[in-house]
């Protein structure tokens, strides 16, 4: 069985970057490193649509609360991958025909993922995270337990 690999990361739409969507792409964990280097070789299952960009309206109103925010995100993520989901709960393997160059062959693919590569944003709205970048958040990134005040100075580890 060979897992999935997923790959997550926000791209713009528009000059001024104020709207973007996050692709969802897959690869198969059997190809070998230079094939998954090449963007050609990933495939999209789908696009989760980012326009949270501001949390007020023309009006200075607050539009939404962060968790509604969140809620739509995962709703769509649910939509994208409940595919594999019922795919992995049904039959955990699925028949593919794998072509390479002139040459076809069957083979068995187990629908598992290996694991996300994304970046921190995408990671973080995932994972249901919202992201704060005041000085009164606990430490500056879910990796550093740096407090923000001190993000400046090298001297702290």
């Amino acid at each position: 069985m060979r897992p999935l690999i997923l790959f997550a990361e926000k791209t713009h739409i528009n000059s001024l970057e104020r709207f973007g969507v996050f692709p969802i792409s897959y690869i198969l964990t059997i190809f070998k490193r230079c094939v998954r280097a090449n963007p050609k070789a990933w495939r999209h299952l789908g696009f989760v649509h980012d326009t949270f960009q501001s949390d007020y309206n023309k009006l200075g109103q607050k539009k939404e609360e962060i968790g509604r925010k969140c809620k739509k995100i995962h709703y769509q993520l649910h939509a994208i991958l409940g595919s594999l989901i019922e795919v992995y709960q049904d039959i955990c393997v699925i028949t593919m025909k794998l072509q390479i160059k002139n040459y076809i062959k069957e083979v068995l693919i187990g629908v598992t993922i290996a694991f996300i590569i994304g970046d921190c944003e995408g990671n973080d709205k995932m994972c249901g995270k919202y992201s704060s970048h005041s000085l009164g958040t606990e430490r500056i990134s879910r990796a550093c337990t740096c407090p923000p005040e001190n993000a400046d100075d090298l001297l702290i580890l």
